[in-house]
């Protein structure tokens, strides 16, 4: 373990280092629900909300271009204001409306409009470095009468990321950090790669607007890494980490997390990057680099870390509900998604590298 790294242990423990039992409730919904897991700085019964509501039928499988994409981008858009995040489009980091970048796309020869939502955390020690942490939020809509409601796939990653949005409004990020909830992942990774697309080719050295900030921030943002989540919902009680293989920093964050985690809940597994790995039956064997909207970082060579679970009987299907996930779980594997940013917040910048 890095020395680094080991001095970030401790702010673990004491962040994370205690057990609680609870009933939590709340004034605008009511969940009951029984974990030891504490969340410091955010009431987790607002992290299962996020995954009910996203996962919720009136969502009706966020498909993009349809009203339940709407839905749940309106939703997400209220979610970033609450906490406090920036708009993009303000900082002139992006071609983007408010918190949206609205982007064009070809769908089995149907344009297709699909609706990014980003929103941005000003860095105290790094501030023109920054992480980039993304989730889909799209799914497949309705077939027929079912809905296809993507508990697991994706809205587990969104509430994930809405965590960690909280805990940082709190307790200020070392690097800068631009939160992406994509859309249009499931019709081909196209909202990370408009995104990042635009990052290079219009905006490729942006510099911020720096009326809305308290200090100027020299230009080129730099992106340092991405972090993704898809599928922590915690089925089948794994959590995979892949993109670490090479990277001893990394490996540490990854053996200091599964450390603090335990496996009473959920199971951390490395994945190996370059590998092509068979987690399931259903699966076949399927190259996890490039499975999410991690593979278009990864493909740029940007370093990232992609945090997802193992195929299961209700993936892609009307079964993937909040009724299926494991609440345990998927709290656990939101916290380790957690404790791994905040441990890469700590590094010193040149340690993040493959």
């Amino acid at each position: 373990m890095s020395n680094t790294v080991s001095n970030l242990v401790l702010i673990i423990a004491l962040l994370f280092g205690f057990e609680a039992k609870f009933v939590f409730a709340q004034n605008r919904t009511s969940c009951d629900v029984k974990a030891d897991f504490a969340f410091p700085f955010n009431h987790p019964c607002q992290t299962l909300l996020d995954l009910t509501t996203l996962s919720s039928d009136t969502m009706q499988g966020r498909a993009p271009s349809t009203q339940g994409q709407q839905r749940a981008s309106n939703y997400i858009i209220e979610q970033f204001k609450s906490i406090g995040l920036l708009p993009v489009s303000q900082l002139g980091l992006l071609d983007t409306d408010g918190f949206k970048q609205v982007f064009q796309y070809d769908h089995y020869g149907t344009a297709t409009t699909g609706e990014n939502i980003l929103g941005f955390q000003r860095g105290q020690q790094y501030p023109n470095q920054v992480l980039i942490i993304t989730a889909h939020y799209d799914h497949l809509g309705t077939k027929g009468k079912r809905i296809m409601n993507g508990a697991d796939d994706n809205a587990s990653g969104v509430a994930g990321l809405l965590a960690i949005a909280r805990f940082f409004s709190v307790l200020a990020p070392n690097y800068s950090i631009l939160y992406v909830a994509t859309d249009a992942e499931e019709h081909g990774l196209h909202g990370a790669r408009y995104f990042l697309e635009n990052w290079n080719s219009v905006y490729g050295k942006p510099s911020l607007n720096t009326d809305l900030i308290d200090e100027p921030i020299d230009a080129p943002i730099e992106i340092k890494m991405n972090i993704n989540l898809d599928m922590i919902g915690g089925t089948k009680g794994n959590l995979y980490f892949t993109g670490a293989r090479k990277n001893q920093a990394f490996l540490a964050i990854f053996d200091t997390v599964t450390q603090q985690i335990g496996r009473k809940h959920i199971r951390l597994k490395r994945g190996h990057g370059s590998a092509r790995l068979s987690r399931d039956a259903l699966s076949g064997n399927i190259d996890w680099r490039n499975a999410s909207d991690h593979a278009v970082f990864r493909k740029q060579g940007i370093p990232y870390l992609y945090l997802g679970g193992d195929l299961h009987d209700f993936y892609h299907t009307s079964d993937d509900t909040i009724d299926n996930i494991d609440q345990n779980a998927f709290m656990a594997s939101v916290k380790a998604a957690l404790m791994t940013v905040i441990l890469l917040d700590g590094l010193p910048s040149q340690y993040f590298e493959f």
